[in-house]
């Protein structure tokens, strides 16, 4: 009898990570990554900030034509769209998760149906591609929680990756918008990933961590994922749900 029967079964906490990422699922691909990402890299702050609000009016046109090579799969005409669309107005979180779902997804189709032999290769390069995309993203919103978030879901959908998506998911709870979900799912890595005691103290730092003021229910599920932890270990309960 699996020990945290309503938190694994069925795989609740994968499902509760995709679910984040279908949150604004949309749109495209790119082929040219070394291109679209030194061009996005480029000190673009400086030499848009005089443009003011015609930034934001040329970005939503480029990210109209972005989706135009999308539907097209245009790979290179996608790439430098989305390269300009993120020069032009790097401010939307859409663009950057929307852009590594682009790469790391869609693409990834295109290519393994054009070559059907090198899938798993493929795979692998444009999940890194998606990676790499998002770190971009961080840079631009450090204190953003939503693209650790996506490499954790990136690393889930594609490899499966217990470690990287714990990994993830530490660094976006380091943010301070991190939603009350991602701690627990690091802990249900962790217990994935065979340590259990460390998810254990992990939320019971959480638990500790939390005020009067924290939603009752958000209480009661880390309650009751610490007992069910704490059962599986065969420690005394610190807390009751």
């Amino acid at each position: 009898m699996n020990s945290w029967p309503r938190f694994c079964d069925g795989g609740f906490a994968v499902v509760l990570l995709l679910g984040w990422g279908a949150f604004t699922h949309w749109l495209a691909p790119p082929q040219n990554q070394g291109a679209l990402i030194s061009v996005v890299g480029a000190d673009h702050r400086e030499v848009w900030s005089t443009l003011g609000g015609l930034r934001e009016a040329a970005a939503g046109l480029k990210w109209v034509q972005a989706y135009g090579a999308w539907r097209d799969r245009d790979d290179a005409e996608l790439a430098s769209h989305l390269a300009w669309v993120a020069r032009l107005d790097p401010e939307p979180l859409v663009y950057w998760l929307n852009g590594a779902r682009m790469l790391a997804f869609d693409v990834a189709v295109w290519r393994m149906q054009q070559e059907p032999k090198n899938a798993n290769v493929i795979r692998q390069q444009q999940l890194q591609a998606g990676l790499a995309w998002l770190e971009i993203a961080a840079t631009q919103h450090p204190e953003r929680s939503a693209f650790p978030i996506e490499q954790a879901v990136l690393h889930w959908t594609v490899n499966r990756d217990v470690a990287a998506v714990e990994e993830a998911l530490a660094a976006a709870q380091a943010c301070a918008d991190a939603p009350p979900f991602v701690v627990r799912l690091r802990a249900e890595m962790m217990r994935r990933d065979g340590r259990s005691q460390e998810a254990l103290n992990l939320l019971q730092t959480e638990r500790n961590r939390l005020t009067a003021e924290a939603s009752p229910v958000e209480l009661q599920v880390l309650d009751r994922r610490i007992a069910e932890l704490e059962i599986q270990l065969g420690v005394s309960p610190q807390f009751l749900p």
